[in-house]
């Protein structure tokens, strides 16, 4: 008999250890080898998104973390955004358009789309948070850290940011704009000084691209994330529930 309950302790120690094992490699996996972009046209033809005219609206452009992933309530800092407007006005509509692995690219595209495009006109606060994947690729730069290569990528990216800016000034002049400034998701990682270095860098010049544009404002958001463990979603590369609490209080006071 207690032969036979130290083999059943001994199997159920293996089984346990060949399941944390599989859930560390799952999560590594997830951030080295994400998921690509599921980036599809908005655009509805002749049928129209209706716009509760007279409204506040919210209107909220990006990737995941406009979408609010690692928040397990949910809300992200656009749902806290929402509450928060909410005790300002009357009547508060958000149009969310995040998109998970969405890049530059994917979004300029998107705001061309016929009713995207309507509903940034009729905007009354616009957010913005892309960036993230056009310069981490989602974690592949972890395994080959090159400084000139993220250097490149970060150009290109910035002039669409530009793009990006212009686009929505064009149809909308007056709404705020805040784009979400970049944090490094890997404090823990090798090279990560040279990682926050150029996150640092990417947030100065985007910082820059705004100041170009009126009421055009970045909300700094480096100092938010510190320690994964307490900070990051359990995928360690999104912001957990309270992180997105602290990101929109930094829109919030980037807002006239």
């Amino acid at each position: 008999m207690k032969c036979t309950g130290w083999l059943v302790t001994a199997i159920a120690s293996v089984i346990s250890c060949i399941l944390l094992f599989s859930g560390f490699v799952m999560s590594i996996g997830e951030v080295t080898r994400p998921p690509a972009s599921d980036w599809q046209s908005l655009d509805t033809g002749d049928r129209k998104v209706p716009l509760d005219v007279g409204a506040f609206s919210l209107v909220a452009l990006g990737d995941s973390l406009t979408r609010g992933t690692g928040d397990d309530s949910g809300k992200g800092y656009v749902g806290v955004l929402k509450e928060a407007f909410e005790k300002r006005h009357d009547r508060v509509i958000v149009h969310n358009f995040g998109v998970q692995g969405a890049t530059l690219s994917d979004l300029l595209k998107q705001i061309e789309e016929r009713e995207v495009k309507r509903t940034i006109a009729g905007a009354s606060v616009i957010t913005v948070s892309i960036g993230g994947n056009d310069l981490f690729r989602g974690g592949r730069s972890l395994q080959n850290f090159d400084p000139e290569g993220l250097s490149s990528i970060q150009t290109a990216a910035v002039q669409n940011i530009d793009k990006l800016f212009a686009g929505i000034r064009s149809v909308n002049q007056e709404a705020p704009v805040v784009y979400v400034g970049l944090y490094n998701p890997f404090p823990e990682w090798r090279d990560a000084n040279l990682y926050a270095k150029v996150v640092h860098d990417w947030n100065y010049q985007v910082s820059l691209m705004a100041s170009q544009y009126d009421n055009v404002v970045v909300a700094p958001t480096f100092d938010i994330i510190r320690d994964p463990e307490t900070d990051l979603y359990s995928d360690h590369f999104h912001p957990n529930g309270k992180s997105y609490q602290h990101i929109a209080r930094r829109i919030l006071e980037g807002l006239p």
